[in-house]
């Protein structure tokens, strides 16, 4: 139980302040105790030790501060009108002039600004300054307004409007409960209710509030559907969520009472990355999944999946046995292109989300490689990942394929009907390739599927709900087909909520050498010189498909297909190149390398051959090696390892500067 302290200045109006406390106690019942406290009573050494004070307007900060265990602990005791009270406020007279009366002059002063935040602003407000009271300062009032504090009215006003005693605010109790860490459903149900007793100036403030909670609720509900047991932890492993599952693995009553770090390693929290390992709870072998929450770059949480590991290695062995897995993750795709470094980046944040993904690219570029590595990146990856080209069975058949149909549906159609790809991803991801050349009809049928998450078989009559994450991929221009009407705009949008291109390859030519060594292996190294130059030239319009299938063609006949060397392009950058003097050529590749350099980042030898060879430059592989690590001895480059390139220093700036 927790501990709370509410600070009056004096015991004058006893009654409006023991009706404070119960309304107080009536909201969080037996979860906070409240205890009333009058400064008047202080002695100097008088320290108060609870978990949180709630001060009215009459009592100073500073004063208090200095009476109290935690001074960060003390809150404003702010209060509203009751429904209903201000109608006879709001029947006085305009430009009368009307005294305001509360138990203090603070508390009077506090009172007319709530009134005019409310919008009482055709009566002119005056609020009750103490020391005047029994003077003649007010003897041109007429009219008063109070709550709950008819007593300190000169006695002169005999037209008192009494609204009666203020309600505690919504802020003032949500404060307290996000403080307390008291976020539990019977204080949430009584503040709802306490809402609905009050009028407030800004009504933003708890309709937020209420909008959080049924969200909360909704997510709730989601989430103790589901087969896992899940966790949510803020950057620092504090829990902020568990499902019933979770709470009944970790034997907690309440998620604030889950130290997470007795059940999961530390080490698997750390990082950015999607990790996995296996832990024992209980004596119990669990599969545990990680991801991390980032804001900027920034770490803000961690969301934690467990999965009883003999559960999982079942129900994996049946995803297996039917094909349905997902067997890449973002770590295989070959690149060390900064733009392809950049587009996973972005693509491995949204990996964990359960948003739609579009990706489009020219085929061959590596949609479905970029697909599996989604699904391993979110918390289906254990769930099935189904893949289907929607540009490879006929509307009929691909209909039956994806929606599954009930016996006898059809001619020839199976005596026990058929399961359907979306049934058979439920819990996972379906992977529909090619989606921009499905028919108008079937456009219709996933719009549906998408909005309603309900599919029905060929021949049924009844709906089925589905759980399933949706990505797509296109080497069609959707925007384009929408504007010629061949495809539905309502659909597109629907799709279109994450997008992303992949890159053709000859829009990143310096991934080409590592996808040619990763497909021809140890056969990379017998490629004369002429040769690494077609294929680091030619145009790839099949991307890494035809990468694929033209390593496979050497590796047979030892020796390119000829429509290689027919390449015009190809034909053209291996044209006799001019011979260049090594001072030339040092100054050349100082001023392309000084371009490329950034903070983190410098350029490939690749990219510099490649540039040499546009400007008709002939230079090999060997001799360019020889060249930079002459220029990195003499302290004027600094090459880096892997992916990072080469970038000039200061002292080769100062040197390109005196070239020039």
């Amino acid at each position: 139980m927790k501990h709370v302290g509410i600070v009056f200045a004096n015991t004058e109006n006893a009654d409006a302040m023991d009706y404070l406390k119960k309304s107080l106690e009536n909201i969080f019942e037996e979860y906070v105790q409240f205890t009333l406290y009058y400064t008047e009573l202080f002695q100097e050494d008088t320290i108060l030790h609870e978990d949180a004070y709630l001060m009215e307007h009459e009592v100073p900060f500073e004063y208090l501060r200095h009476h109290v265990s935690d001074y960060t602990a003390i809150f404003a005791l702010e209060r509203s009108f009751p429904k209903g009270s201000l109608e006879r406020i709001l029947a006085i007279p305009e430009n009368t002039n009307v005294l305001v009366v509360n138990d203090g002059t603070n508390s009077s002063k506090e009172l007319v600004s709530t009134l005019s935040y409310l919008n009482v602003g055709h009566i002119n407000m005056t609020a009750l300054d103490y020391p005047l009271r029994n003077t003649h300062a007010y003897d041109d009032f007429s009219v008063a307004i109070t709550t709950g504090a008819p007593q300190y009215v000169p006695k002169h006003i005999k037209d008192v409007i009494d609204v009666g005693i203020r309600q505690i605010s919504f802020s003032t109790v949500y404060t307290l409960m996000r403080f307390l860490d008291l976020d539990v459903n019977v204080i949430n149900r009584n503040l709802f209710r306490h809402i609905k007793t009050l009028v407030e100036p800004d009504t933003s403030y708890h309709d937020n509030y209420i909008f959080s909670y049924l969200k909360g609720e909704m997510l709730d509900h989601i989430a103790n559907s589901g087969p896992y047991a899940m966790l949510l932890v803020d950057s620092r492993c504090r829990p902020v969520y568990a499902n019933k599952k979770a709470l009944s693995l970790l034997h907690a009553a309440e998620t604030r009472y889950i130290n997470i770090l007795d059940f999961v390693p530390k080490q698997l929290l750390e990082g950015s990355e999607t990790t996995s390992a296996i832990v024992s709870v209980n004596g119990v072998n669990y599969h545990c999944d990680k991801y991390t929450f980032s804001i900027m770059d920034e770490t803000i949480g961690y969301f934690i999946l467990f999965q009883d590991e003999n559960e999982l290695e079942l129900y994996s062995r049946q995803n297996v046995q039917k094909g349905y897995v997902a067997r890449h993750q973002f770590r295989d795709i070959i690149h060390q292109s900064q733009v392809m470094d950049d587009l996973i980046s972005k693509i491995s944040k949204i990996a964990p989300t359960d948003f739609t993904v579009l990706l489009s690219g020219e085929s061959g570029t590596g949609k479905e490689l970029m697909a599996q590595s989604i699904h391993n990146g979110s918390f289906r990856n254990k769930e099935p990942f189904v893949a289907i080209n929607c540009a490879a069975l006929p509307e009929n058949l691909l209909e039956s394929e994806l929606f599954g149909y009930e016996p006898g549906a059809f001619t020839g159609a199976r005596e026990k009907g058929k399961v359907g790809l979306f049934e058979q991803a439920n819990h996972g991801t379906i992977f529909l390739d090619e989606i921009g050349d499905i028919s108008p009809k079937l456009q219709s049928q996933l719009l549906r599927v998408i909005q309603e998450k309900q599919i029905m078989r060929l021949g049924g009559d009844r709906l089925m709900d589905i759980d399933v994450r949706l990505i797509t991929a296109t080497n069609k221009d959707l925007a384009e087909a929408v504007r010629k009407g061949e495809f539905r705009q309502d659909l597109f949008f629907r799709l279109n909520v994450l997008a992303f291109h992949l890159p053709p390859l000859r829009s990143r030519r310096d991934d080409i050498p590592l996808l040619l060594e990763h497909f021809m292996g140890s056969a990379y190294r017998s490629l004369s010189g002429e040769e690494r130059r077609i294929l680091l030239s030619y145009d790839w319009p099949g991307n890494i498909r035809e990468i694929e299938n033209v390593t496979a063609y050497y590796d047979a006949l030892c020796s390119l297909p000829d429509y290689i060397y027919q390449n015009s392009y190809a034909m053209h950058s291996v044209r006799p190149a001019k011979a260049a003097t090594s001072d030339h050529l040092e100054k050349i590749l100082l001023k392309l390398i000084e371009a490329n350099t950034s903070l983190s980042h410098g350029i490939g030898r690749t990219a510099m051959l490649h540039f040499l060879q546009e400007n008709e430059i002939a230079v090999s592989d060997s001799r360019l090696r020889r060249i930079l690590s002459d220029l990195e001895q003499r302290g004027l480059l600094e090459i880096g390892k892997g992916r990072g390139g080469t970038m000039i220093t200061e002292e080769g700036r100062n040197y390109l500067q005196r070239l020039l």
